[in-house]
């Protein structure tokens, strides 16, 4: 089986975070005079950047791996190995951030990803469920699920 691409492609969200994050340093620059709103709206950029550009990974996986590419690196992870994939608060333009834990040699790691919908996220969770039953798969967040 060929690779299928379990997250979206961030690449449209991320320039926009960073050309409003450019027009809210540059009104910071041109006012002489700091004002509050500013300061507040730099905050939320650079929030909504870090929940965008850092968190989110880029994921693909087949019938046995999941592939997960960070930077310049990629860890392959058995799908065996998937012990859990939850729905998180995490949102962007609708789109609702899911995490997947994993261990590795007996650490607990975590991915995160905007999936796609058709056929990714149904396929993936089928392929982790035929290699590990016990995976546990939440498809509602509590109030209090920001990351957990």
């Amino acid at each position: 089986m060929e690779r299928i691409q379990l997250s979206k492609d961030l690449t449209v969200q991320k320039i926009v975070m960073l050309l409003l994050f450019a027009v809210v340093i540059t009104v910071m620059i041109v006012n002489s005079v700091i004002i509050w709103y500013p300061i507040a709206a730099s905050a939320v950029i650079i929030y909504l950047g870090y929940r965008t550009i850092y968190l989110a990974d880029n994921i693909e996986f087949d019938d046995k791996n999941m592939f997960v590419s960070r930077r310049n690196d990629e860890i392959t992870i058995d799908l065996a190995d998937v012990y859990a994939i939850k729905l998180t608060l995490g949102q962007l333009n609708r789109q609702r951030m899911w995490k997947i834990k994993y261990r590795i040699n007996g650490v607990e790691k975590a991915a995160r990803c905007y999936p796609n919908y058709s056929p990714g996220l149904d396929e993936f969770i089928q392929n982790v469920k035929s290699r590990n039953p016990n995976v546990e798969v939440r498809y509602m967040a509590g109030p209090f699920s920001f990351d957990n």
